[in-house]
């Protein structure tokens, strides 16, 4: 449906919004951030935005009398191709940064398999939510929904984000469908070969993950 997936690009931007916020005034208190409270902030994103799918499914069904099923099927492209993207969209900010012969990091491709193995799971979570609502209602999770239903709803700013999720939704499907190929071969990285590998697995790149880490991956 059309008409749902254009309402789910609308919670994602908020929602991207929103959390930009929080790890802003996050990072302002803590400062730098390592490796793994990255990957603890990319889980604790795909949990909320997870989440905010499942609200926003039942939301949906229940305002429009929608079938549940055909809104989840859905949501799960939605979701799977806007988290394939964004994977997408980091290794082509690491490509970008190979170029620009940037300050010289041991990184393991392993990294990109650990964000297909998030995204995945975020997609299970929510498909298991959509059947069990008491997996996503907290208070958290309601003020989030509640926050983007309340600032799509203001004059002017819910029109900006309208606006801005007509180009994103047809973002979000152009680059999900490119990137699906991503997909594949980080899945088969994952249940491939133990065999020990060489230097070549690492690349040298600027983590340029420090000044955006509010992004689920890097825009």
């Amino acid at each position: 449906m059309l008409s749902f997936a254009f309402f789910l690009g609308v919670v994602f931007i908020t929602f991207n919004f929103l959390w930009s916020l929080f790890t802003f005034v996050l990072g302002a208190f803590i400062g730098e951030v390592g490796k793994t409270e990255k990957y603890i902030l990319r889980i604790t994103q795909a949990y909320f935005l997870a989440s905010m799918t499942a609200l926003a499914t039942i939301d949906f069904g229940n305002e429009h009398q929608s079938r549940v099923i055909i809104l989840l099927a859905t949501g799960i492209v939605t979701l799977f191709l806007y988290l394939i993207s964004k994977i997408e969209q980091r290794k082509n900010m690491i490509q970008f940064n190979l170029q620009l012969n940037r300050k010289e990091i041991r990184f393991s491709k392993n990294n990109l398999k650990y964000d297909v193995l998030i995204a995945c799971l975020t997609v299970s979570f929510y498909g298991f939510s959509v059947f069990y609502l008491p997996m996503v209602d907290n208070v958290a999770n309601q003020w989030f929904f509640e926050t983007i239903q309340n600032l799509y709803a203001t004059p002017i700013i819910g029109w900006i984000i309208g606006f801005i999720g007509i180009f994103f939704i047809i973002s979000i499907f152009i680059k999900g469908i490119v990137a699906v190929q991503l997909v594949f071969d980080q899945v088969g990285n994952l249940f491939g070969s133990n065999t020990p590998k060489d230097d070549d697995d690492f690349v040298d790149y600027e983590e340029v993950e420090d000044d955006e880490m509010h992004k689920y991956i890097e825009d």
